[in-house]
């Protein structure tokens, strides 16, 4: 969801660094769970160790950025609204992705 939210967001100022971070984040890259770089998706699992829900998710999002210690990110997400974020989640979980069908996600 991060990456969503992030994603809209390089589309706005098409940042280089903002796009660097986001190849790197970019978890459709290969079919597994998991990131472009590997070492995006493991930090997000040691940061992120409590379960997703659409309640806490934004929060926990705002944690994992926090974590990462860049600049540029933080800068980035903190320019989503919690509208733009809700807008996201929504249609995320309203697909299929990462081979999960929308049914599993409720």
């Amino acid at each position: 969801m991060v990456f969503y939210a992030l994603d809209h967001e390089w589309d706005q100022i098409r940042g280089q660094e903002l796009g660097d971070f986001l190849s790197d984040m970019d978890p459709f890259l290969f079919d597994d769970e998991g990131s472009a770089d590997p070492a995006v998706y493991s930090h997000f699992c040691r940061v992120i160790d409590e379960p997703v829900t659409k309640e806490n998710s934004f929060a926990l999002a705002r944690k994992y950025i926090d974590s990462v210690g860049k600049r540029f990110v933080r800068d980035a997400f903190l320019k989503i609204s919690m509208s733009l974020w809700d807008e996201c989640l929504d249609a995320y979980l309203s697909s299929e992705h990462k081979g999960m069908l929308k049914r599993d996600m409720a």
